[in-house]
């Protein structure tokens, strides 16, 4: 008989990942309509909260948190954990204070292609939850979003930056 060891980790990890990716795209179209306004408030806190926990995941790995570089691979490699290796990007900007991430492939994005919604493909989510982690990683560092695939550019474009104060 066949028992989950005889699967391969990264076997179980792309299916669990592409799991993952599709439950945000399948909530919206269950729940965005009957619930409207309060389901965005709910997604909203749902965005923050998965953010947070980034930082956990990341000391877990012992991943360095110190510089906008470190802060930006620890997001790189955490959301690849969690969302699976469909993400690819690149920095295009790196230095020390400031990193500009490409990412030319997402796994939201492409779940809610595959399923022909790609309206639930929502750009708070994405910027909320690296915000999110970014912040909660290393307080001294901000995130943004200069540019979204969902929202029809050909690539995102994030970018962690010491926060100045």
């Amino acid at each position: 008989m066949i028992t989950i060891r005889d699967i391969s980790p990264e076997a179980r990890w792309k299916i669990a990942a592409r799991s993952a990716s599709a439950m945000p795209i399948l909530f919206d179209q269950m729940f965005k309509e009957p619930f409207g306004e309060l389901y965005d408030n709910l997604m909203l806190h749902f965005w923050t909260e998965s953010g947070k926990e980034v930082r956990s995941i990341a000391r877990a790995l012992h991943l360095p948190l110190e510089s906008a570089e470190e802060v930006n691979n620890a997001l790189c490699i955490v959301s690849t954990i969690l969302m699976g290796p469909e993400f690819e990007g690149q920095a295009v900007e790196a230095s020390p204070d400031r990193v500009v991430q490409r990412v030319t492939k997402c796994p939201m994005y492409n779940r809610a292609r595959e399923m022909g919604h790609l309206r639930s493909c929502q750009p708070f989510y994405c910027e909320t939850f690296c915000r999110s982690a970014v912040e909660s990683m290393n307080p001294r560092y901000s995130h943004r979003h200069a540019s979204k695939m969902c929202a029809d550019d050909p690539y995102c474009e994030r970018i962690v930056e010491r926060t100045r104060r």
